[in-house]
């Protein structure tokens, strides 16, 4: 988070694609709502394209939409120094899912941190910058794995409806590609739970089975806004 200080409260910006392609999305949006209209059309790019079919744009992402129409209640134009924090947000909620990731795992708290800053600070986030939607997803990858843990715990309910929520919040964030496989590389690691619990018990955990198959389900449907126009 430190890293976008300059970015936020000084005279630099990101660059590449958060700018040149990102920013005229949501600048988009922004215009759309300030008009009281829902951004479903795009009549600047060619000769006109559905704006819907847009998936990078995070329109029905709560920290993209979401904040954006909020903001045209209150602001008369949106710049590109206002939208840049949203990446040092993403790596706070990231660096906050691996801190308490790394506790559930019995790290101590000093190790928890070094932790969380080791993955913030890494050089495939830092060289990612520019491609807000992949930022954003994988800052909620940490809470997936939290309730996948919770759920294995204690078939825990909370956790499967904060599972639903994280992946229908990983599909909206804007960057189809690299959510398919953060949920391809997610389902490998519950399946290891799941299996390795079955060996533990020497019986299949059915209800903690049920209770993936709802999350995922729910998850999708969540998240149907974006994969239905596709």
């Amino acid at each position: 988070t430190a890293f976008c200080f300059p970015v936020i409260f000084g005279n630099r910006h990101i660059p590449f694609d958060f700018d040149g392609y990102h920013f005229p999305l949501w600048k988009f949006m922004f215009d759309a709502f300030r008009e009281g209209t829902l951004p479903v059309f795009d009549r600047f790019t060619y000769s006109g394209v559905p704006f819907l079919s847009e998936s990078q744009s995070g329109l029905f992402y709560p920290l993209n939409g979401g904040l954006l129409f909020l903001a045209s209640w209150w602001l008369d134009d949106l710049s590109l120094r206002q939208v840049q924090w949203i990446n040092g947000l993403h790596m706070a909620i990231c660096g906050a899912g691996v801190y308490v990731l790394a506790r559930l795992h019995g790290a101590s708290p000093l190790r928890a941190f070094a932790v969380a800053l080791l993955v913030i600070f890494s050089g495939w986030l830092m060289g990612n910058q520019q491609h807000p939607g992949m930022i954003a997803e994988y800052a909620w990858v940490p809470w997936l794995l939290i309730a996948i843990e919770r759920i294995v715990a204690a078939a825990s309910a909370p956790a499967t409806a904060g599972l639903a929520v994280g992946i229908a919040l990983i599909i909206t964030a804007g960057f189809l590609p690299e959510a398919v496989f953060i949920l391809l590389a997610t389902a490998v690691y519950t399946l290891s739970r799941v299996a390795a619990t079955t060996i533990a018990q020497r019986r299949i955990p059915w209800e903690r089975v049920g209770l993936f198959a709802v999350a995922g389900g729910l998850g999708l449907a969540l998240a149907a806004p974006v994969w239905l126009p596709l």
